[in-house]
């Protein structure tokens, strides 16, 4: 009678493991189903995050460049006005005010056809050849 109370009990033991790995299978099916899901949408919303970010960078940097080109038409406008050697300090002052008004921007020179530096937002620059610079 032992030998049978010893065998029920172990099939039972058996029964109960089984349905507990069982059991912790499926809860980590489930678990990683979630985490999945889970995941995917944070990836969704990021990626939705950026492109809306990087459409407000592309519209500023468009602003900023249709600006600058602005800018330096009405610069190259009125060089071409003063003619060849007029109003050298007034351009330099307008090319020191575009520098200063434009962020990232340091020096904003004029050069003529041989690369020489005419005009400069540094008057430090005036009469350099620039023309081995890319």
């Amino acid at each position: 009678m032992q030998p049978l109370r010893a065998e029920i009990r172990t099939r039972r033991f058996r029964v109960e493991r089984l349905a507990v790995g069982g059991l912790l299978v499926l809860l980590g099916a489930v678990l990683s189903v979630s985490l999945k899901r889970q995941r995917d949408a944070l990836g969704a919303q990021e990626s939705d995050r950026l492109q809306t970010q990087a459409r407000v960078v592309d519209q500023n940097l468009i602003r900023q460049l249709e600006g600058a080109n602005k800018a330096l038409t009405g610069v190259r406008d009125e060089i071409e006005r003063l003619g060849p050697g007029g109003g050298k300090a007034v351009i330099a002052g307008r090319l020191k005010l575009l520098s200063d008004a434009m962020p990232g921007v340091r020096t904003v020179s004029v050069l003529d056809a041989h690369g020489t530096i005419v005009a400069s937002s540094h008057p430090e620059l005036i009469g350099t050849n620039s023309s081995q610079r890319d």
